[in-house]
């Protein structure tokens, strides 16, 4: 949900931090447990890296070790990117659908987990561009795309544009086997209450024949006791459970959404963050499954946050945390709403800035963040970063050890001597 793209002076931008080796008393003598097998509070984010900007969405393939980012490029318009996660190897792998329609957006992507096709979200032909964007849900249809062939792509839904009661789609996402497709959009229904218009979650089967991949049993998913916004955030490792982001609770604002899983195998919907009074959104469940990272204003000073279609982004601030998937030992992992001069300066924009998409790294070390910030004229623009976590305090910067050494009285032989020049005003010759 944003938008990006002008570059800012290099002054204020995050520093790529240059991780130290890790010396710490857990576990065996002189050594920290991996990232993997440590307690949530004693996780931090170790080095902050840019990838790239003007991205908005981003997925980590587990089979190919590759991001898949919607990035907009100089004529305005989203596509989607494959790209390292060292930011070489940029490979365009929409266009406009390959130049069927160059002049739309297309974004929201998502790897197929055998990492040869990928969905994607598409703006409908002659639909608005601002209705369009990638996560807006408007006038839009899910596609899947082949990596190695880019004229190979196959429509998935088919909604037809509506100007007075628009649908749309948003946020894909594969089971872990890739036989189901996760989605949330909008139902073209507009409640006098509702500040978004309806909203729904969808799932469905994918089978692949001659003519390529298609739905089957497409079914709806509106939980709740209002169905005022949903957004899904795909499967958790083994399957078994599927995460979402709602304002389910009777009278709760799309600013206060909590967080949600739907455990399959027992009916049950468990809210995990229950922060009414905070935005709760774009979750990712770690590839162990024992941990979720997810965006939050929890803790932000936000006066005020107007819910029109656009104009909450003007306000918003939020942080990215992390949690257990029963809820638990959440902690704050990013300050980028920081203000400079605070211990958490390595994260700190220095602008207000909200966190986005997120996905992890196939071994759980490293966590990709779009962050969404001001810029100096007021405008919104947004950045790819990769986050290394560590265990323990994050090594210092080289700065940051100059900054701590107290200052050394000199000896006495090292204080400076008397100018001769001083008292005569005559110039001395050193022979």
């Amino acid at each position: 949900m944003t938008n990006t793209r002008r570059c800012l002076p290099q002054s204020w931008l995050i520093a790529v931090l240059v991780a130290l080796p890790l010396c710490h008393g857990q576990g065996a003598r002189g050594q920290r447990p991996p990232v993997s097998e440590a307690s949530l509070r004693d996780i931090t984010v170790h080095t902050i890296t840019q990838v790239t900007d003007s991205v908005m969405y981003v997925d980590w393939c587990a089979k190919t070790d590759r991001l898949l980012i919607c990035r907009r490029g100089v004529d305005r318009f989203y596509n989607v990117y494959s790209v390292r996660p060292d930011g070489l190897n940029l490979k365009l792998v929409t266009l406009g659908k390959q130049m069927g329609n160059p002049q739309q957006n297309n974004g929201n992507p998502a790897w197929h987990p055998n990492g040869d096709y990928f969905a994607f979200v598409s703006q409908n032909t002659g639909a608005s561009y601002i209705d369009s964007l990638p996560g807006s849900g408007l006038n839009c249809n899910i596609w899947m795309g082949d990596k190695e062939n880019t004229n190979r792509f196959w429509q998935l839904t088919r909604l037809s544009t509506n100007y007075t009661k628009p649908q749309g789609v948003c946020s894909p996402h594969f089971s872990p086997d890739g036989r189901r497709l996760f989605w949330s959009g909008r139902t073209g229904t507009y409640p006098e209450r509702s500040k978004w218009g309806e909203y729904a979650l969808y799932m469905a089967d994918v089978s692949f024949d001659a003519r390529g991949p298609r739905l089957q049993k497409v079914a709806t998913f509106q939980p709740g006791e209002q169905k005022d916004f949903y957004e899904s955030h795909g499967f958790s490792p083994d399957g078994n459970k599927i995460m979402f982001s709602a304002n389910m609770e009777e009278d709760q604002s799309p600013a206060g959404m909590d967080i949600y899983t739907y455990d399959k195998r027992t009916n049950e919907i468990k809210n995990l963050t229950r922060t009414m009074g905070a935005w709760d959104q774009h979750a990712s469940f770690s590839p162990d499954g024992e941990r979720i990272a997810y965006m939050s204003s929890l803790g932000q000073k936000i006066p005020y946050l107007p819910l029109g279609e656009n104009r909450w982004r003007r306000h918003l601030r939020s942080e990215l945390w992390i949690m257990d998937t029963e809820g638990k030992e959440r902690k704050q992992l990013t300050f980028f709403n920081s203000p400079s001069g605070t211990i958490f300066l390595r994260s700190s924009i220095r602008r207000r800035s909200y966190v986005g998409d997120n996905a992890w790294s196939p071994d759980g070390t490293r966590i990709a963040i779009v962050v969404h910030h001001e810029t100096v004229n007021f405008n919104i623009e947004s950045r790819l970063f990769i986050l290394q976590l560590g265990v323990g305090a994050p090594p210092r910067t080289v700065e940051e050890e100059a900054a701590q050494q107290p200052l050394r009285k000199p000896k006495p032989e090292e204080e400076e001597k008397e100018d001769p020049d001083k008292k005569t005003g005559k110039p001395v010759i050193d022979w």
